[in-house]
C-alpha cells in the first residue's frame, strides 16, 4: 500500500532509457521457452509486491511469474535466481495471503527441472509479508533474520520499534561458484494514515547494517516496497528525498552519509543530457514508475559490480506472456515489479 500523500507532477515524459531499459510491446506466443540458467558470476533477480498474492479480476500475481520465466521477454536474460516478494503469507486484519510457496509452485511449473524454495516472515499480526524466493539448483540457504522495523505512530513523532512491521534478511551461498555469497533483504516499510510512518532513512540504516551482519558477501540486494518516493516534484523542480540521497550512490547524502547502494535506473539516467534533478527524474519515471502511473515507491538496490537488462515489467507485457494461464486480470499487481541480472564483485 502507498503512502497517503500525493505529489503533483507537472512534467511527465516517456523516455527510452537505452538497451535493456525501455519498455517494449511484445506479441504473445502460444508457448514459451524457459530462459537459460544464469552464467557463472551473474544472478537474475526480481522484485514484486504481490497485492497479497491475489488472483482475482483486478490482479493476478501469476502473470508476473509467467513473464519472468519466458525467454522471449525483454530483460529476461536468465532463469530467476532470486525473487523478493512483499505481501506474501500475511495474516493480519482479516487478510490471509497465500504463502510464498505458491509463487514457488508457479516458477517450478514453468521451468522444467528447476527447484525453488522460499522463506517469509512468519506469525499472525506481522505486517509486510516480506519473502525471499531462490533457485536451489544454484543457491543454498545459510541463515536468515526477521528484522523489526522502525515506524512513526503520529506525524512528527520520533521513530520507534514497531510491534507489527518486520522485514526479512537471508544469506545464500552459490553452489556454482565456490566461496561466493549473497545477502538479500525483502523490504516493506510501514504505511498508515500518517504519511511519515515509514521512517525510511532510519530503516535504511538499520537494514544496511543487518544485511552486512549476515556475513561477508560478494553481492548484496535490498529490494521491495518503500512506501516512500525517491523525489518530491513541484513547480518544475525535483528534490530528492533525504532517504534516497543517503541510500543511492552518486545522488547525495542524508545527514552527511551515503550507504553506497546502486539504483540502476538512476545510474542509466545520470547522463550529460540529464543535467538537472528534474531531467533525471523524468527520465526514470518515464519507464520505471511502480505505482499509479507516475510514482516510484518500489526499488531494487544492489551492491554489485554491475547490472544488465534492468527493467520494470509492464502490465501488458506480463498479460501477453501469460496466455497459457487461463483466467487473467488486467494487472499482475497494483504495483509494478522490476528485475536485473547482477554481477558479483
Amino acid at each position: 500500500m502507498p503512502v497517503t500523500k500525493i505529489v503533483q507532477r507537472s512534467l511527465r515524459l516517456s523516455l527510452a532509457l537505452g538497451v535493456g531499459l525501455a519498455a517494449a510491446v511484445v506479441v504473445p506466443t502460444a508457448a514459451h521457452a524457459a530462459p537459460p540458467a544464469s552464467v557463472t558470476g551473474w544472478l537474475q533477480v526480481w522484485n514484486l509486491n504481490t497485492r497479497h498474492m491475489t488472483t482475482d479480476s483486478v490482479s493476478n500475481y501469476k502473470e508476473f511469474a509467467y513473464y519472468i520465466t519466458d525467454d522471449s521477454r525483454p530483460g529476461v536474460d536468465y532463469l530467476p535466481d532470486i525473487v523478493t516478494l512483499q505481501e506474501a503469507g500475511t495474516n493480519v486484519d482479516g487478510i490471509n495471503a497465500d504463502s510464498c510457496q505458491e509463487f514457488v509452485k508457479v516458477l517450478e511449473s514453468r521451468a522444467a527441472g528447476q527447484d525453488y524454495h522460499c522463506y517469509e516472515v512468519l506469525g499472525a499480526g506481522k505486517r509486510g509479508g516480506s519473502a525471499v524466493v531462490y533457485r536451489t539448483n544454484r543457491l543454498s540457504f545459510s541463515s536468515k533474520e526477521e528484522v523489526r522495523l522502525k515506524h512513526r505512530v503520529n506525524q512528527g513523532d520520533p521513530c520507534t520499534d514497531s510491534n507489527e512491521w518486520f522485514n526479512l534478511v537471508v544469506r545464500l551461498t552459490d553452489d556454482a561458484v565456490s566461496g561466493k555469497a549473497v545477502n538479500v533483504a525483502s523490504v516493506h516499510l510501514a504505511t498508515s494514515d500518517n504519511e511519515d510512518a515509514d521512517c525510511a532513512w532510519e530503516n535504511m540504516k538499520l537494514l544496511n547494517s543487518k544485511i552486512a551482519a549476515r556475513g561477508a558477501s560478494n553481492m548484496q540486494i535490498m529490494a521491495g516496497d518503500w512506501n516512500n518516493e525517491d523525489a518530491a516534484v513541484a513547480g518544475g523542480s525535483a528534490n530528492w528525498e533525504c532517504w534516497y540521497e543517503g541510500t543511492s550512490v552518486g545522488v547525495g547524502t542524508c545527514g552527511g552519509q551515503n550507504l553506497g547502494w546502486k539504483d540502476a535506473p538512476y545510474r542509466a539516467c545520470d547522463t550529460a543530457a540529464n543535467d538537472t534533478p528534474i531531467k533525471k527524474f523524468n527520465c526514470i519515471i518515464g519507464n520505471h514508475w511502480t505505482w499509479g502511473g507516475d510514482r516510484r515507491i518500489d526499488f531494487l538496490f544492489a551492491k554489485a559490480y554491475t547490472a544488465s537488462g534492468t527493467g520494470t515489467v509492464d502490465y501488458g507485457q506480463a498479460y501477453d506472456a501469460s496466455v497459457g494461464l487461463g483466467t487473467r486480470a488486467p494487472k499482475y499487481s497494483d504495483h509494478r515489479g522490476q528485475g536485473a541480472a547482477l554481477k558479483y564483485y
